[in-house]
């Protein structure tokens, strides 16, 4: 079974899609609002220990490392940085962002109206 794209959306493709893989550009973060990070949280973020954590180890290093950015510039939060291996798969490993009591705290009340519990 074939899956279809509806052509309104195809923006959104070029958007995050360079040589048929999923890529961030600071073109696509600048698109998100508290909505758009709602979503994103909903789907690759966590919570633990009161810290939280976003799943960005299949990105590149340069990638995570724009994100991280991002957040500080666009919305004043300060995410760091943290190691991800795989357990599962040998020599696979990335990074992830982190987000510290109060930057949490901040991204909470960002994202909270959009968010599903």
């Amino acid at each position: 079974m074939q899956t279809k794209c509806r052509a309104s959306m195809l923006p959104y493709w070029d958007l995050c899609y360079r040589d048929q893989k999923k890529t961030v550009s600071r073109e696509w973060l600048d698109v998100l609002d508290a909505e758009g990070l709602a979503w994103w949280w909903m789907d690759d973020g966590s919570i633990s220990g009161g810290q939280g954590n976003l799943s960005t180890h299949s990105y590149t290093v340069a990638e995570v490392l724009l994100m991280q950015e991002w957040f500080r510039d666009r919305w004043g939060i300060e995410a760091t940085t943290k190691p991800w291996v795989s357990k599962r798969t040998a020599g696979k490993s990335g990074l992830y962002l982190g987000f510290g009591v109060d930057a949490l705290d901040t991204l909470s009340r960002l994202i909270e109206p959009p968010v599903v519990e």
